[in-house]
């Protein structure tokens, strides 16, 4: 079964998902993935009326629908309408507004500022985990230590010595997610990546022994060793790029501590 978000344009997404009973037989099979169950009470016997697009639990005896207890419960709003919302949300890297949301989605502007609101209240109800392909990096903010006052410098070690670590991940849909850190250590990193990146997603990291046995991870690690920075899809050059929006996110949370 495909992901909502496993479509590269939006013209493939809406080939696929090009009607309501399919979107509807797609959600069904992600909600229902390991049992039925009834949303009221958790009861495990349900029973589906005629059409199979409404459900009664053999328990509390109270009728549900696939969407019930969901972001979509409670709306005459269609599921594909949400799923485009999702869609764009999630893939478009610069973010998109409400109004271009209600355009996109076919919605009035109200409408569209609702999807937004309650689409993103989910999302951080979710932990604001990152989806997809994430790139995660480390770095180092702060001058060189030749160039510091001799009473301000610190002499022992190389590299990071005498400046702050900062921590990466963004994912290529665009969220981003930055950290100052106390070190960049397997003890410092890997229990951040577990926190704030959905489980079995793609992850692309360099091979820093940091990054050494992740798990729940589809991780693959580019040696730079030689100035070998692309393995096919597998990059990091956008997680802390010097410009990019995670850096900046780093330094903000380093400034305002």
């Amino acid at each position: 079964m495909k992901n909502i978000l496993d479509f590269k344009t939006l013209p493939d997404f809406l080939t696929h998902f090009k009607d309501e009973e399919i979107c509807r037989e797609h959600f069904t099979a992600i909600r229902f993935r390991n049992d039925e169950y009834c949303p009221h009470c958790g009861h495990v016997k349900i029973y589906s009326f005629k059409g199979g697009k409404r459900y009664r639990c053999a328990s509390c005896k109270k009728d549900f629908t696939i969407v019930t207890g969901t972001v979509f419960g409670e709306t005459k709003l269609p599921l594909r309408k949400w799923f485009i919302a999702i869609y764009l949300l999630t893939t478009t890297s610069k973010g998109i507004s409400s109004v271009q949301l209600a355009k996109h989605v076919g919605v009035t502007q109200k409408t569209g500022w609702f999807m937004d609101h309650r689409l993103r209240e989910a999302i951080k109800q979710n932990g604001g985990q990152l989806f997809g392909t994430v790139e995660c990096d480390e770095t180092f903010v702060g001058g060189l230590e030749k160039k510091k006052h001799k009473s301000n410098r610190k002499h022992a070690g190389t590299g990071g010595t005498g400046k702050t670590p900062i921590f990466g991940m963004k994912s290529r849909r665009g969220a981003v997610k930055a950290f100052v850190v106390r070190g960049v250590s397997k003890q410092n990193l890997q229990p951040l990546m577990k926190k704030h990146i959905a489980e079995g997603e793609t992850l692309y990291t360099d091979s820093w022994v940091a990054y050494r046995n992740l798990k729940g991870f589809q991780h693959t690690a580019v040696n730079h060793t030689g100035g070998h920075y692309v393995d096919g899809d597998a990059h990091t050059r956008t997680a802390l790029n010097r410009s990019g929006p995670c850096l900046s996110a780093a330094i903000m949370a380093f400034i305002i501590g």
